[in-house]
């Protein structure tokens, strides 16, 4: 996982990029806090995230802590401390999806 961050900020600026009508953002929310999330429109124009995840840098490694996806039924609101397994695979399949489209 360590790897693919480091691949992932190497190829990646901080900020928005939309590619085929979808946003992918890496958003620092503090020195060592990042919300790296895929954001697709809805069919009444709003803003959903597919998925967001919340990480933490902990000693140089990235921890996802959370995860919120709008578009799966039912919604998705997990947190590392019940659903660490579930939040670890969908963070190493978005940083691939990020990667691919660098």
């Amino acid at each position: 996982m360590l790897e693919l961050w480091q691949t992932l900020l190497s190829k990646w600026r901080l900020g928005e990029k939309v590619h085929q009508g979808i946003t992918y953002r890496l958003v620092s929310k503090s020195f060592n806090q990042y919300e790296l999330s895929k954001i697709i429109i809805g069919p009444c124009g709003e803003k959903n995230y597919h998925p967001r995840i919340m990480i933490e840098e902990v000693d140089g490694r990235p921890v996802a802590q959370s995860l919120i996806d709008y578009e799966v039924t039912p919604i998705l609101n997990l947190k590392r401390e019940n659903d660490e397994e579930q939040i670890n695979q969908a963070f190493v399949q978005l940083m691939e999806e990020f990667i691919a489209i660098a």
